[in-house]
């Protein structure tokens, strides 16, 4: 029997060679390229949640670890972003941000209290976390753009931080405006409009990226707006944290798409549709007027960007609704 049993396997080896030594050679041969796969989706996830954090830290108050070679040595002493390698992912940073904001409204709405209240509780909640850091853009540039004869005196009194009529109102305004609109889409919506909010956020800082990848810098030299702490140091925006090109905004129309998924779920496809064309309207918008009045991008035009485009969402969905 054995005699037998080993002259089947002989013959089985002579007459199919195939059967059993190319399985030893594809593994072989596809050993590496299999850990090579591994190792490069690992390090794409690295890249992922790397650039998240430094846009979350940058964007917000959230208190993230610092992550990644993504990082250089900052005038504080602390870290800062290389954004020309990783804005890309603002999209997913909005995302993130937006959750906090999200729990205390859902938490406010569970309590009982009325859509304007939850509204206003939801949305300052959101300036909390950021740190008001696009709404001082937005009076900056209001300030400037409205309060400046000159190019040369608009980036003057957008540097300076004390705020102006032309500031106070544009906050009173958008604030008011963005309230009432929330509200609108609570109504409409329920807790569902929390997941809206949550898509707002991500596609209103990843509008952040057209202007920045697109114009000039207004301030050759100047200073840059976009601050935590306060302090305009000296060096312009992309001098500082580096300036994302084309392919960084493409990427970043990437991150964007699960916001697009999070607002097709839960809005009509029309909705979705004049959404879209709002936060695209609004971009362009502010664009043009960075062009005209500084010739160019400043941090607090990003921040301004923002503000319209979350602002063009909220009034696109309330009237889609």
């Amino acid at each position: 029997m054995k005699a037998a049993f080993g002259q089947d396997i002989t013959i089985g080896l002579r007459k199919f060679p195939f059967a059993i030594a190319p399985s030893i050679n594809l593994n072989k041969r596809f050993a590496t390229p299999a850990k090579h796969e591994t190792e490069t989706f690992s390090i794409l996830m690295n890249d992922i949640y790397s650039a998240t954090l430094a846009s979350i830290r940058f964007l917000s108050r959230l208190p993230v670890p610092d992550h990644g070679p993504d990082h250089g040595p900052g005038d504080d002493g602390g870290d800062i972003p290389r954004f020309n390698e990783t804005s890309w992912a603002f999209p997913l940073a909005g995302l993130m941000i937006a959750l906090p904001a999200a729990a205390i409204g859902v938490a406010a709405h569970w309590c009982g209290l009325g859509e304007l209240a939850t509204s206003l509780t939801t949305i300052a909640a959101m300036i909390i976390t950021t740190g008001a850091l696009h709404e001082d853009g937005l009076a900056d540039v209001a300030d400037g753009f409205w309060g400046g004869h000159s190019q040369a005196r608009k980036l003057e009194i957008m540097r300076d931080s004390a705020i102006g009529t032309y500031g106070t109102l544009a906050l009173i305004v958008s604030l008011g405006l963005r309230v009432v609109l929330f509200s609108h889409v609570l109504v409409h919506m329920g807790l569902y409009a929390f997941i809206v909010f949550c898509a707002v956020a991500s596609l209103s800082r990843l509008s952040i990226l057209h202007p920045w990848s697109r114009l000039m810098s207004a301030r050759a030299g100047g200073t840059s707006e976009i601050e935590q702490d306060g302090a305009k140091p000296q060096g312009s925006l992309a001098q500082r944290y580096g300036a994302p090109d084309g392919d960084t905004f493409n990427r970043g129309l990437l991150f964007g798409i699960p916001a697009v998924i999070l607002l097709i779920i839960t809005l009509p496809l029309f909705a979705v549709i004049v959404a879209v064309g709002a936060v695209l309207l609004a971009t362009l918008a502010s664009n043009a007027l960075s062009r005209h009045h500084i010739g160019g991008f400043t941090g607090d035009t990003l921040g301004a960007t923002q503000q319209m485009s979350e602002l063009g969402l909220f009034l696109a969905i309330a009237i889609a609704i």
